[in-house]
Parts: C-alpha cells; structure tokens; sequence
C-alpha cells in the first residue's frame, strides 16, 4: 500500500504513522521484556514501616467456634448483632473493629480455633451478658 501510494506526501504520511505505531509496539515489548527481568530478582518494595505502641483497650465482643466456610456470614451476623446491642444500650464504639479467625480449615483431630469479633468500647459490660468483653494487649 505505501509504495503503491503515487503522491510523495501521501506516502511520506503512511511511512510515518507505520513508524510510530512500530515505535509504540517496541515500546510495549521493551517494558514487557524489562518487567519479566526483574521477575526471578524483584527490586524491594521500598514501603515504609511504622512501629507505634498501642495501650490496651475493653472490647465487647462474640467469640464462637464456626466452620471456615460459614466465617463470612458468621462475622456479619454477630456484628449485626454486636451493632444492634451496643446502640440499644447508648455505648459507642471507642475505635475499629476487630477480627480473628482461622485461615483455615482444622483437621479432624485437632480442636477448631475460634472465631471472635471485638469492638472497642469505653465502658464496663452492663447489660451485655451474651458478650465477651476482654482487655485486648497492647501492641
């Protein structure tokens, strides 16, 4: 098509976009051929790391043994519940929550860990009695 093309400025026009679209294509396979370089040899990450001491908190929380299959629909329904209990008695929560659970499934002979989900709060358990309140350590 390009030597086809009998007007100079016509053919000098598809020359140079041929040009620029092999130019882009070796651009894209250069950066493809760079990234899996460093693949076998990753370059650090380079993040920052803060360490910060945290005191130790009172928390209300559900702690119960659950499948690792039903982990997800257990932890949304006990913070439902833990949400619904701490409003109803006019206790907001102090900070994030927290969730612990197996990663997980357990062997048959060894005893399930626990799932538990805590929610900081300022005051002591009354009225909470299904509750689990704990001093969760410092970090």
């Amino acid at each position: 098509m390009v030597l086809g093309t009998a007007d100079p400025a016509a053919r000098t026009a598809l020359i140079a976009d041929l040009l620029d679209r092999l130019e882009r294509q070796l651009e894209q396979t250069q950066a493809a051929v760079s990234s899996l370089r460093r693949l076998p040899h990753p370059a650090p990450a380079g993040i920052v790391v803060d360490l910060r001491l945290a005191p130790a908190i009172t928390a209300a929380g559900i702690i119960e043994v659950v499948e690792i299959h039903d982990v997800l629909n257990w932890y949304s329904e006990a913070m439902l519940e833990l949400d619904a209990a701490l409003a109803s008695l006019r206790m907001p929560p102090t900070g994030p929550r927290v969730a612990l659970m197996p990663t997980r499934s357990s062997p048959r002979n060894e005893e399930k860990p626990p799932s538990n989900c805590h929610w900081p709060i300022r005051r002591g358990r009354d009225g909470l009695p299904r509750y689990s309140f704990r001093q969760l350590n410092s970090l």
